[in-house]
């Protein structure tokens, strides 16, 4: 990560450390999954995978749920579809972790 930011300040491009700090949480995150490698290629299927989840579940955050204010308006997130994209979000982690273990 250092050095991304040392390359960019050479560079004299702009920083995107929203984006480093993804990079950073899914190295560490995939590395502790998968215990046996040392390190993860920059492009390699389980990090755009797991990136792709992050960034689903960040947007999943950022979205306003009636049912955690007014729980009697449950109808409301599966109407607006939001309780389908987060049981979607969590089948999708379910199926990585599991190949993952596999």
């Amino acid at each position: 990560m250092i050095e991304k930011i040392s390359k960019s300040v050479v560079a004299s491009t702009s920083v995107n450390l929203s984006e480093l700090m993804m990079f950073l949480t899914s190295t560490i995150l995939l590395v502790k999954l998968l215990l046996g490698r040392g390190t993860i290629e920059d492009e390699g299927i389980e990090r755009s995978t797991f990136q792709a989840l992050l960034k689903e579940t960040e947007a999943m955050f950022a979205s306003f749920f009636v049912s955690d204010h007014f729980p009697f308006t449950r109808w409301v997130d599966r109407l607006t579809g939001l309780r389908s994209r987060l049981e979607k979000n969590f089948k999708n982690y379910d199926t990585f972790y599991q190949e993952l273990i596999d």
